[in-house]
């Protein structure tokens, strides 16, 4: 983990010595290591780069995620799917976003669609993603697993 923080503090703030003692930051003692005012600086610092301060938060989130066990609400259920299946999802969506801008151009192109199209191809493409798992991509794993076993047996541990 401290290998994690390492390299996330150089790639986002490189012109900082993350490695200099602690120094005092209004009435609080500052440790540059902890991810938590890597945090805090990616959102205080933004004139560093909103790209770099996007990307350091979003890594802070999983890297503290990853830390507690966080487990999501069940109402984000639907994402976490969404995620779990994103290859299947990035492969197909082509063929749903094609269908849905042939309907679109037919329709005479109305922008008040806009909107509704790109919901229809989030939740689509969503679908035919799960489809694609569920029918092709799961099975195929399996029969892999069982032919030639999980994969673990000659790799670096």
């Amino acid at each position: 983990m401290r290998l994690l923080l390492d390299a996330l503090q150089r790639c986002s703030f490189p012109e900082v010595d993350f490695h200099a003692p602690r120094r005092e930051v209004g009435d609080c003692r500052r440790c540059p290591a902890d991810f938590h005012f890597v945090l805090l600086d990616a959102i205080v610092q933004l004139d560093a780069g909103a790209e770099r301060s996007i990307l350091t938060v979003g890594t802070c989130m999983v890297a503290a995620a990853a830390q507690t066990g966080w487990q999501g609400p069940r109402w984000m259920i639907p994402i976490f799917r969404l995620g779990q299946r994103s290859y299947e999802v990035y492969l197909t969506h082509m063929f749903v976003l094609f269908a849905l801008l042939a309907l679109l151009v037919e329709a005479g192109k109305p922008m008040r669609a806009v909107p509704l199209f790109f919901a229809a191809a989030i939740l689509l493409s969503g679908r035919l993603g799960a489809a694609v798992a569920r029918f092709y991509s799961e099975p195929m794993n399996r029969r892999l697993r069982k032919r030639f076993g999980d994969g673990l047996r000659g790799s670096v541990r």
